[in-house]
């Protein structure tokens, strides 16, 4: 609010007419309805800050909702999903560890098998 109208609006009691003010807005008529007492910043402070922190949470998940996507949430459904156990066991094949450097070779012929 600019000097001229803010020192002319406050100075006035209330019902009264003003005007016309210069600013440098041009010419203003103020009629003033109501006037109340400032209330001290220590009986609002709590909920002031409680409407800010809200407001800010909102914000932030807004930005967050904003750089997903329908893949990103499914890759991330993905990443979430618990691995299932082979019906085969560990090795795929069930003959030895699989990686064919164990006992049986993983190919199930046995070590004597083929001299």
């Amino acid at each position: 609010m600019v000097k001229e109208f803010s020192d002319a609006a406050f100075a006035a009691d209330k019902g009264a007419i003003l005007g016309p003010i210069e600013s440098r807005f041009g010419f203003h008529i103020i009629s003033v309805d109501d006037k109340r007492d400032a209330t001290p910043i220590a009986e609002v402070r709590d909920s002031i800050v409680s409407v800010l922190k809200r407001q800010g949470q909102e914000d932030f998940l807004k930005s967050i909702k904003a750089t997903l996507s329908v893949d990103d949430l499914g890759a991330v459904a993905e990443q979430q999903e618990p691995t299932k156990p082979s019906k085969e066991g560990p090795s795929g094949n069930g003959s030895g560890s699989g990686d064919g450097s164990g006992p049986a070779g993983g190919n199930g012929e046995g070590a004597a098998a083929g001299e």
